[in-house]
C-alpha cells in the first residue's frame, strides 16, 4: 500500500530491528485497490519464515486466509500484525472478511495463533506520566480517563482498549490547533505566503473547495502546528501528522 502510515512503520522496522540482526529482508508493496494475494505467486514466498503485514485488516484477512491454504502457518512461521486491529477482525462475520467464505473462524485462528502484535514506540503515550501536555493532561491522566470511559460507560462496553489511542487524541488536537491558527490568520487578515493565490479570505465556516486562498491558509496553518501531546512532540507536514520520538 502507498499510504505513509504504513510505509513509515515498515521502513523503521526494517532498519531498526531486522537489518541490525543481519537477516535477509524482502519487501512486497501492494498498491491500493490491487490484489495482495499476488504475493503468493512469487517463487520465494514460502521461503520466508517471519512475515510482517502492515496494512488495514481488510488486506490482512485475505492474505492470512490464503496463507492457510499455502501451508504458511504453524511453528515454522511467524506473522507480525498491527496491534490496533479491532477485536474479532479475523472472524468470518467481521467487515474485514469482505464476505470471504474461504476461511472459517477455526482456520483463521490456526493461522494467527502465535502471531505477534506490533505497536511502534512513537505511537504509545509518554513514559513520563507526570508531564503536563498541551491539552492540560498528563499521559497518565489521559490513560486513566480513557480506561474509565471504556470500563464504566455502557455505550463503550463493546470497544477494546487500544495502546495507540493517544495517537487519535493527539491527532484531533493537531487538527483543532491548526484550525485555530487559520482562524486567527483570517481574523487579522494575515495572508503571508498566500498573497498571490486566487480566492477570498473568508471565515472557515464558508470554506469550499474552489477557494484556493483559503486552502493555502489552511495548509500554512497546519505546517505551523507544534505542541507536546500525550504521545510526544507533535508537528505536521503538508502530508501527514508526525509523532516525533
Amino acid at each position: 500500500m502507498t499510504t505513509l502510515l504504513f510505509s513509515r512503520v515498515t521502513d523503521e522496522l526494517a532498519s531498526v530491528i531486522f537489518k541490525n540482526e543481519g537477516w535477509i529482508l524482502d519487501r512486497y508493496d501492494v498498491l491500493s485497490g490491487h490484489n495482495p494475494l499476488l504475493f503468493f505467486d512469487r517463487s520465494e514466498a514460502q521461503k520466508f519464515r517471519i512475515i510482517h503485514i502492515n496494512a488495514y485488516p481488510d488486506i490482512a484477512y485475505p492474505v492470512l486466509c490464503e496463507a492457510y491454504y499455502r501451508g504458511m502457518f504453524g511453528s515454522k512461521y511467524l506473522w507480525i500484525l498491527p496491534s490496533w486491529y479491532n477485536a474479532g477482525w479475523w472472524r468470518s462475520n467481521s467487515p474485514s472478511s469482505s464476505n470471504n467464505d474461504s476461511c472459517t473462524d477455526e482456520i483463521m485462528m490456526q493461522v494467527i495463533d502465535g502471531s505477534l502484535g506490533l505497536v511502534p514506540d512513537g505511537y504509545l503515550t509518554l513514559q513520563n506520566k507526570s508531564i503536563i501536555t498541551f491539552s492540560g493532561l498528563t499521559s497518565g491522566v489521559y490513560l486513566s480517563n480513557y480506561t474509565d470511559l471504556l470500563t464504566n460507560e455502557p455505550v463503550y462496553e463493546n470497544l477494546t482498549a487500544l495502546g495507540l489511542s493517544g495517537v487519535a487524541f493527539d491527532g484531533v488536537w493537531a487538527i483543532a490547533v491548526a484550525l485555530d491558527i487559520a482562524s486567527k490568520k483570517i481574523l487579522s487578515r494575515n495572508e503571508s505566503g498566500c498573497e498571490n493565490v486566487p480566492g477570498d479570505l473568508v471565515p472557515l465556516e464558508r470554506f469550499n473547495y474552489t477557494n484556493m486562498k483559503l486552502g493555502c491558509i489552511l495548509r500554512q496553518s497546519f505546517s505551523e502546528v507544534n505542541f507536546l501531546g500525550v504521545t510526544d512532540k507533535i508537528n505536521t507536514s503538508t502530508y501527514m501528522i508526525l509523532f516525533c520520538k
